[in-house]
């Protein structure tokens, strides 16, 4: 439901007089076509414009069908001594994936980008920046044409080889999260041209207690019809609980600057909704994204109906 209403806020925004911001979408939800549908990625409303995102869940969803294919490589190369099979067969295929996901991004002509966008679909996303998968599915597409010339050639035990490491890059970036595309790209790319660095492609120490947070959360988001994760010193924060306080409507607020363990919380919260900022608003269970979808709510009389139908008491409310 949260989300049906944000699309419906979104609609009615008059067209921004900025090209840009008529191109950014929704961080919310997993989107299938890009804006336009040959971008390599979505620009994400809210983060740098003009920059160029792809969902995480998704890519690493594709890197497991990937995953599966090298298997399937590996497999027929262990019991056919003829690699020229890879000319005609998987190769084509993969290396099409990999020449257009390097160039338009995971939908609409990339196989494995399609079967991974509608994988991680129900799934909150996590937003990256793209340039680094990019130059990532570049190497892939380098590494295909490496195997197939040595299937071609009958060089089978090197065609096997390269294969190992394509199992092994798509078991990292599926299981553990690394892109060798992304640490490459810091390593070598930006001392060499100046490039900006990745730094929201990092990967995070993991944190047992993120676990545990996660845990916390849903049981907060349950327990209470309405919960805002909020920080003192933010100011979008109180005017979002000034809004809820005006209406009558008493939320279980959690200030993240005030516990012991405000990376923990953020990090469960970014694997929840795919929200790297506060305030969080939780109503019913759901988050409803961004303070400018809350404000925006309330300057068109929308929370009121909202809090009524997910039983949030809020006396101020005109029925």
């Amino acid at each position: 439901m949260s989300h049906v209403l944000v699309q419906t806020v979104e609609a009615s925004r008059s067209p921004s007089p900025n090209p840009e911001d008529d191109l950014a979408q929704d961080s919310t939800r997993s989107i299938f076509w890009t804006k336009p549908w040959y971008a390599l990625g979505s620009q994400i409303r809210g983060d740098t414009a003009g920059e160029l995102f792809m969902n995480e869940n998704a890519v690493r969803a594709r890197a497991g069908l990937l995953h599966i294919t090298a298997w399937v490589v590996f497999c027929l190369l262990l019991v056919n001594p003829n690699p020229q099979f890879l000319t005609y067969t998987l190769g084509p295929v993969v290396g099409w994936d990999m020449l257009t996901a390097s160039l338009f991004g995971l939908t609409p002509l990339s196989p494995y980008g399609i079967l991974g966008t509608l994988l991680a679909w129900r799934a909150p996303p996590v937003w990256r920046p793209a340039m680094p998968k990019r130059f990532a599915w570049s190497l892939g597409v380098a590494m295909v044409i490496i195997c197939v010339l040595l299937g071609q050639f009958r060089q089978r035990y090197a065609a096997m080889a390269v294969n190992v490491v394509c199992i092994a890059l798509t078991w990292m970036e599926a299981s553990l999260g690394f892109c060798l595309g992304c640490w490459s790209w810091n390593k070598f790319i930006v001392p060499m041209f100046r490039k900006e660095k990745c730094t929201s492609c990092e990967i995070p120490s993991a944190k047992p207690v993120a676990v545990a947070r996660v845990k916390e959360i849903r049981e907060i988001t349950a327990q209470y019809p309405l919960v805002v994760f909020s920080k003192t010193s933010c100011p979008h924060c109180q005017q979002v609980k000034s809004v809820l306080k005006r209406l009558g409507a008493d939320p279980k607020i959690v200030e993240l600057d005030k516990t012991e363990d405000e990376h923990g919380y953020a990090s469960a919260l970014l694997e929840l909704t795919g929200q790297t900022t506060v305030p969080n608003v939780f109503i019913g269970g759901q988050s409803v994204a961004r303070s400018e979808t809350v404000l925006d709510f309330y300057d068109e009389d929308r929370v009121c109906p909202i809090l009524v139908e997910k039983g949030v008491p809020a006396p101020n409310c005109q029925q």
